[in-house]
């Protein structure tokens, strides 16, 4: 029997297109995994009229980890810096578990709020070649980023107590 793994989504609306890319590839390739029923949560899921920094809220207080999907545009929207990645990373302590993905290019030497020391995911077509940001892939490398993305996921949460087995 898969166990429940519940996964709220933040992302700056500026990012849309992308994030609907690496979303359709993500949920398609999480669907396969023996061990987790992966559990999507995002702000598109608020039903009109109500309350949404509500909903936000215990979305995120339910989920078991944040999927921090990073761009120039994540850094700089008031919203995820006062009120989602506060829930997550606190003056650099991670208070619940994130997996944070370089979406888009940004400068990783930048004011990162408190992810400065987070392993943030991007990907490596081999050893000794460059990291890369998800949009600086074609299409082909870009599953294979979600897969090694899972991969990581998988390992992250067999080898924490976040997660009850």
């Amino acid at each position: 029997m898969k166990q429940d793994l519940k996964y709220f989504v933040s992302y700056p609306h500026k990012t849309e297109k992308l994030v609907v890319d690496f979303m359709d590839k993500f949920c398609d390739h999480a669907g396969m995994s023996k061990q987790y029923q992966f559990t999507k949560w995002k702000d598109s899921y608020i039903i009109v009229g109500e309350g949404w920094h509500d909903q936000i809220q215990a979305a995120m207080a339910a989920c078991d980890f944040g999927l921090l999907l990073l761009s120039p545009a994540y850094f700089n929207r008031q919203y995820i810096k006062e009120h989602e990645l506060p829930h997550f990373v606190k003056g650099g302590d991670i208070l619940k578990p994130i997996v944070p993905v370089g979406l888009q290019s940004f400068d990783l030497s930048g004011d990162l709020l408190g992810l400065e020391q987070t392993q943030i995911y991007r990907y490596q077509k081999s050893p000794g070649e460059q990291h890369k940001f998800y949009s600086e892939l074609q299409e082909q490398h870009r599953h294979k980023f979600i897969q090694d993305l899972l991969h990581k996921i998988h390992i992250k949460f067999k080898s924490t107590k976040a997660i009850a087995p």
